[in-house]
């Protein structure tokens, strides 16, 4: 099962740092956060579904990779925008609650959470003046819909 879209991804390229981008790192370094704390929740997801939900824990495992991707490419942006990717440490993992064995709780927040993540990205890439940036942004997106949507598909079969 793929769980990236099948668009390239555009190559990272060197940017001279500028002040229009400061709003752009600062948002990006929240995701950077976001995307820590979302794979650790994937992860822990995979770990309590399996064997119960084998497949639907294979899925969070190749999508944990792909949030991995993610966490970097923001992290590389941030550096060649002129930033500093900060992350931090503290978490709360979905899931890891008395809701723990709920699977239709996980995959619903899982879903709002990739389509949080798609609107946010959408947003950003309509703010930003740099095509190269908002490009990237844009194809990030479309990762977290079709996250959405795999979600959603294992979510109606249940």
């Amino acid at each position: 099962m793929n769980v990236t879209c099948d668009i390239p991804y555009p190559s990272l390229k060197n940017h001279k740092p500028n002040g229009e981008h400061t709003e752009t790192i600062e948002q990006l370094i929240c995701t950077c956060n976001k995307k820590m704390i979302t794979v650790a929740t994937y992860l822990y997801q995979h770990w309590i579904l399996y064997p119960k939900y084998a497949n639907i824990s294979n899925l969070l495992f190749k999508i944990s990779k792909v949030e991995m991707y993610h966490l970097d490419i923001s992290g590389k942006l941030i550096i060649l925008l002129g930033g500093n990717p900060e992350l931090t440490a503290d978490a709360h993992i979905t899931g890891a609650d008395k809701e723990a064995n709920n699977i239709h709780q996980i995959l619903k927040e899982n879903i709002e959470s990739e389509m949080a993540s798609a609107r946010f990205y959408q947003g950003q890439a309509s703010l930003v003046k740099d095509q190269y940036v908002s490009n990237m942004l844009n194809r990030l997106a479309m990762d977290e819909i079709l996250h959405a949507r795999l979600f959603t598909s294992y979510y109606d079969r249940l």
